[in-house]
């Protein structure tokens, strides 16, 4: 690879989850061009092996190889935190930036009542690594703290996997989208659902639905981490010198399997 500011940023994802992560980087990276890969005929990823993952992810990133690319952006969460390190040491001459839930930001905000939704894949990882040095409760409570965001209250994070919920983004069918939030959030009481202050959507295809998932939980914050993503894209570039300088607005290719 020899890269220069006119080459491409790629965006890889298992299908159309991954536009909203682009949407973002585009908004702050005005100039650049980029390759979209959506990879919809394997979607969803967050319900395959990780020998699967890998399989998958080696393929594509080679395919992306042999275009002008010169940052790799992983818009998936299930990749990120299954594949890429071996990915990154697979290919040691790609920059790879990685796509993680926003839990840093939704406790940094002083929630206390957090629900993460992701895919199984997702959530078997958060319980592995990023949750795994919290004390929290894995519940909800239907009561509200007695003082809100204080440091004292305790944490209560309800680590939710949503299988086939990606793959019901993917087919652009509403009622089949609705049939599935009513199947996978429809078991926790609309009591409880109103007490909950930040709701990490785990994954890039949930921002699609945004205002579904708002739905239930009226009273939380809907956090995702594209803007991050864009700004940590944005940093790497300038640092490798490969921001492109060119005035005009830069143009979007999209690749779909």
């Amino acid at each position: 690879m020899n890269p220069s500011p006119a080459s491409k940023i790629a965006v890889l994802d298992s299908g159309i989850g991954g536009t909203t992560t682009l949407r973002e980087i585009r908004k702050l990276l005005k100039s650049e061009n980029f390759l979209y890969f959506g990879d919809s005929k394997n979607c969803p990823y967050g319900e395959k092996t990780d020998a699967e993952l890998l399989k998958l992810s080696r393929n594509n990133v080679e395919r992306l190889l042999k275009e002008n690319i010169k940052i790799l952006v992983v818009a998936c969460n299930t990749l990120t935190t299954r594949v890429l390190a071996p990915l990154r040491k697979e290919f040691p001459e790609l920059i790879f930036v990685g796509t993680e839930p926003a839990i840093k930001p939704a406790l940094e905000s002083g929630a206390k009542k957090i629900v993460i939704l992701s895919t199984p894949a997702t959530a078997r990882s958060l319980e592995e690594n990023q949750l795994k040095s919290l004390n929290y409760s894995k519940t909800i409570s239907s009561s509200p703290q007695s003082t809100p965001t204080s440091p004292s209250a305790p944490l209560e994070i309800l680590n939710l996997p949503c299988p086939t919920l990606a793959a019901a983004i993917e087919s652009r069918d509403n009622r089949l989208i609705d049939e599935t939030l009513a199947t996978l959030l429809g078991d926790i009481k609309k009591e409880t659902r109103a007490f909950v202050e930040s709701v990490v959507l785990g994954c890039t295809h949930y921002p699609i639905i945004k205002e579904k998932i708002k739905s239930y939980f009226p009273n939380a914050e809907l956090v995702d981490g594209n803007a991050a993503i864009a700004r940590r894209v944005k940093d790497i570039l300038e640092q490798k010198n490969l921001l492109n300088q060119n005035p005009a607005s830069g143009v979007v290719e999209y690749i779909y399997t």
